[in-house]
């Protein structure tokens, strides 16, 4: 089972790409930023700590994940 910030996370995917957005599957930690209220050195943990858990894999850029990749 995923704990509740990842749940919050992939709750935000379907409404991005019904909302057309370009790479919507692809999060960055300002997007994490934003929505958590958290630093950019914590959006950037929880990314790496989703990585490990492999909920996702980051792409080209560290920046950015898609999650379930």
């Amino acid at each position: 089972m995923l704990d509740r910030r990842s749940q919050q996370l992939l709750i935000r995917l379907p409404a991005r790409v019904a909302a057309g957005q370009t790479q919507a599957e692809l999060f960055k930690p300002g997007d994490l930023e934003a929505w958590f209220a958290i630093s950019s050195t914590t959006a950037q943990e929880w990314l790496k700590t989703w990585q490990g858990q492999g909920c996702c894999s980051l792409p080209r850029r560290a920046s950015t994940f898609a999650p379930g990749s």
